[in-house]
């Protein structure tokens, strides 16, 4: 019996695992949003020498799409479970932590660019990886020791050429190419469940 009861129990342990992969999955529009405007408030930033006007206009830009879209994408999902809970909490605490560092943090000349692009990394590299931890997810996890790689050739970065090119490569494959990722899972979940209704 007890056998059987702790057999139960792993099963439901699993399914909560899969239904906040599921979860995740739906949400790779939003990496890929955030990728490309933090890509493109680098490239602004960069290009115009506006100081943090492109941040701030396209962080707010990403967060109004993010609550509109967000708020679709719980109605279509209907219900949220606890394991999808603690992953929002994560990317929450990483969204809030960001605007703080950046928002007011970035608008000073006496932090070294280096210690931004560093602290983004590291930031992106913790809810990655801490996601991807609970969700007991590889891929995830993986994403998140590219990002720390990345924090580290941040720190070690010669010059601000190179720095620009190391954030615009964590960017890329971090959020960018992960959020792709994410959108071809669920696409492929969705085929498979309409496959399997028919």
């Amino acid at each position: 019996m007890a056998q059987q009861e702790l057999l139960e129990r792993l099963q439901i342990i699993e399914r909560i695992v899969e239904e906040g992969r599921s979860e995740t999955s739906s949400w790779g529009w939003c990496l890929m949003l955030w990728g490309f405007g933090h890509a493109g408030a680098m490239i602004w930033t960069v290009l115009g020498r506006h100081d943090g006007m492109p941040w701030w206009v396209l962080m707010s830009a990403c967060g109004v799409l993010t609550l509109v879209g967000g708020a679709y994408v719980r109605r279509a999902e209907g219900h949220v479970t606890t394991s999808g809970r603690a992953t929002a909490g994560i990317w929450l605490s990483l969204a809030v932590s960001m605007f703080l560092l950046f928002a007011l943090g970035g608008n000073y000349r006496g932090v070294a660019p280096r210690l931004l692009v560093a602290a983004f990394c590291v930031l992106l590299a913790m809810a990655n990886f801490a996601s991807g931890h609970l969700l007991r997810w590889t891929a995830q996890r993986l994403n998140g020791m590219f990002l720390w790689t990345c924090t580290v050739a941040a720190l070690l970065a010669p010059d601000v050429t190179t720095l620009f090119w190391i954030f615009m490569f964590a960017v890329v494959v971090g959020e960018i190419g992960f959020g792709l990722y994410l959108i071809m899972l669920e696409r492929s979940a969705r085929s498979k469940h309409a496959a399997t209704a028919v």
